[in-house]
């Protein structure tokens, strides 16, 4: 039978060594800390003695079915480096055999029709990608009590918002001088206006029936160059020309509406005969474009 004393002595024991446990398992961890520390330093140190330091690389020219070029430092060896290439699939009813030469001599392989591939255009991409952003920018805001038949794009507490989307496009469309001698302040100097040459004009467009009549409101837009005369704040005066992007909003509607236009909220504009016209112009001068509204 075990007694009080040794009972206690055996559970001071074991006590004991539970904190000799927990003694040894802090040490490790606090080891390991330290170790991990030190081995990022040793890391780091080899990286900038390997890469930063007395960088040179070495360049040698391979041949593993044709040449490649690639780039060493020491050991460390980079991926090869293979010369671009073209290639294609092409399905369709196999003639004759044509002759294809290379580096090593020649193959016969199966004779396919000559095609030839032209990827778009810079200028086509650019028409393309301009269409899907307009279509999401423009757009007319009528009060929320109108009696509009079609169902809004956008609603909220302000109004019912309409969409304009994409009709036409037409190429080089001509010159814009109805603003000419207009002056505009940008980035500290004063741009005349003279002459916009219009290279390409796409129209934005939307019918509406309000109170069972209906009514149209679109946006052309004429992107181009304007010549412009540059006022500096000294005084001195120079020609110049400048890229720029011309949005003419139309509609026969008379009553309340606002026009949006990337966000910017537009007036309605000026009344000519039976219609309300509002012209904005996006100049882009030393790469910086600035809104201005026109009239």
């Amino acid at each position: 039978m075990v007694t009080m004393d040794e009972a206690k002595t055996e559970l001071q024991n074991a006590i004991n060594t539970i904190d000799n446990y927990i003694d040894a398992i802090l040490a490790d961890i606090i080891k390991y800390r330290l170790n991990r520390v030190n081995a990022s330093k040793t890391i780091l140190n080899w990286l900038r003695t390997k890469f930063l330091d007395n960088w040179s690389l070495s360049y040698s020219q391979k041949t593993i079915h044709r040449k490649k070029v690639a780039v060493a430092k020491g050991s460390i060896t980079s991926a090869e480096a293979i010369p671009p290439s073209l290639s294609f699939k092409y399905n369709g009813e196999v003639g004759g055999y044509m002759t294809l030469q290379h580096e090593e001599g020649s193959i016969d392989v199966p004779q396919v029709d000559v095609f030839k591939f032209e990827p778009p255009s810079y200028d086509d991409f650019l028409h393309s990608f301009s269409k899907q952003v307009f279509e999401d920018v423009l757009l007319v805001r009528l009060p929320i009590e109108a009696d509009v038949s079609e169902a809004p794009d956008y609603q909220n507490a302000f109004g019912k918002y309409y969409k304009l989307p994409f009709r036409s496009e037409t190429i080089a469309g001509g010159e814009l001088t109805a603003y000419d001698g207009k002056a505009i302040v940008f980035a500290g100097a004063t741009l005349v206006l003279h002459k916009m040459t219009v290279k390409v004009i796409q129209t934005f467009r939307r019918e509406l029936t309000i109170a069972d009549t209906m009514y149209y409101f679109q946006c052309c837009i004429g992107r181009g160059k304007y010549e412009v005369e540059v006022y500096a704040p000294t005084g001195t005066s120079y020609p110049s020309v400048i890229d720029a992007v011309w949005l003419n909003f139309s509609t026969d509607y008379q009553e309340d509406f606002v026009w949006y236009a990337v966000g910017r909220e537009l007036n309605r504009g000026t009344q000519q005969d039976s219609l309300w016209i509002k012209d904005v112009l996006v100049a882009i001068w030393n790469g910086t474009p600035q809104v201005f509204e026109l009239n």
